[in-house]
């Protein structure tokens, strides 16, 4: 008999500033979400300000998710001033959210 395996999907919510002093338990929480999912999605609907390290911190989750077959988007609607980040760092925050 077949087998078949239904994918996990988890969410990981950012809430408030996203900055330096929190990359290290936003980190973590990209790893756990990842040692326990197939789908990772990371909601910003809640984070109204981000800073390079965290961008960096989506990159690697970005990255990780190919490396391991996994898959990983960025959900939720963003703010103004969170796109703004994203422009300046020079990221497309439309390929991260899976719309190419």
């Amino acid at each position: 008999m077949a087998e078949e395996r239904q994918e996990s999907v988890l969410t990981v919510k950012w809430s408030g500033e996203m900055l330096t002093d929190s990359a290290l338990s936003c980190r973590d929480d990209l790893l756990k979400a990842f040692s326990e999912a197939d789908e990772v999605l990371l909601d910003l609907s809640e984070c109204y300000e981000i800073d390079i390290s965290a961008i960096q911190l989506i990159i690697s989750a970005t990255l990780e998710a190919s490396k391991t077959g996994k898959k990983f988007s960025v959900t939720g609607s963003v703010s103004p001033q969170v796109k703004k980040a994203f422009t300046a760092a020079g990221v497309d925050l439309n390929i991260l959210s899976g719309g190419g």
